[in-house]
């Protein structure tokens, strides 16, 4: 009852339907960064669409069909997914503190007068 696709696609709440046919659009919620959920529908237009979230952090959308920011989100109503693009947010390196520490410790220029 619930689905999930490759790359870190889920859906979270349970649907009964048991056959996905169509893109019906996405949306993305945030503030600077966000998630994007994209929205699938089966066969008949009665049932409960299928909401596919993606688990990693986005930018917000700024191309291709997308909406201006409506107050914390962001709607792209194409029927085809390639119209709403958007960009994963990347994580920086991580760096080790004390190894940086280290090295600010080694680059502190002594005092040229010690007691001052």
């Amino acid at each position: 009852m619930t689905w999930s696709a490759p790359n870190g696609w889920q859906s979270y709440d349970q649907s009964f339907v048991d056959k996905v046919t169509r893109f019906s659009g996405a949306q993305w919620r945030g503030t600077n960064v966000g998630q994007v959920f994209c929205v699938y529908r089966g066969p008949s237009d009665i049932s409960f669409p299928v909401l596919l979230a993606f688990k990693v952090l986005t930018l917000p959308p700024t191309w291709g069909q997308w909406s201006d920011n409506l107050g914390g989100y962001k709607t792209c109503g194409s029927s085809d997914p390639k119209e709403c693009p958007f960009v994963i947010r990347i994580k920086g390196p991580s760096e080790d503190i004390y190894e940086k520490a280290k090295q600010l410790k080694r680059t502190t220029p002594i005092p040229q007068r010690p007691g001052f």
